[in-house]
């Protein structure tokens, strides 16, 4: 099953990772958000199965990558919080954390030619 933990990130991308969302969620809390992640580290069979997903297994495309970074333990991807209802929402200021990622030296998907992938962000191996 697919991991929500930093610590099953690389150690650098752990690190990068957690500065992310210390600066993100010092930024967000006054507009009621808090980023949270949806998914560290997956297996490649569970890379599979999302890729097929909208393909030849039932649902929507939801990924364009047969090879993901998250099974190379140096993405993470993100959602936000609604800290009055708790909440998660894939609604919101996407383009802060698009800075916040750039100014720390994160690729993020946001910032993509062609698919975008706002939720994700990923370090260099």
């Amino acid at each position: 099953m697919a991991s929500r933990l930093l610590s099953d990130l690389s150690p650098a991308a752990a690190a990068k990772a957690g500065a992310f969302l210390t600066e993100a969620n010092k930024g967000l809390a006054p507009k009621g958000l808090r980023v949270v992640v949806t998914c560290t580290y997956r297996s490649q069979e569970e890379q599979d199965a999302l890729y097929a997903q909208g393909r030849t297994k039932a649902g929507r495309v939801v990924t364009r990558a047969k090879r993901s970074k998250h099974t190379q333990r140096v993405a993470w991807d993100v959602a936000f919080r609604v800290i009055a209802t708790g909440k998660v929402t894939w609604d919101g200021p996407w383009p802060i954390l698009g800075k916040i990622a750039r100014d720390l030296g994160i690729e993020w998907g946001g910032s993509w030619a062609g698919w975008k992938d706002r939720c994700h962000f990923q370090v260099a191996e």
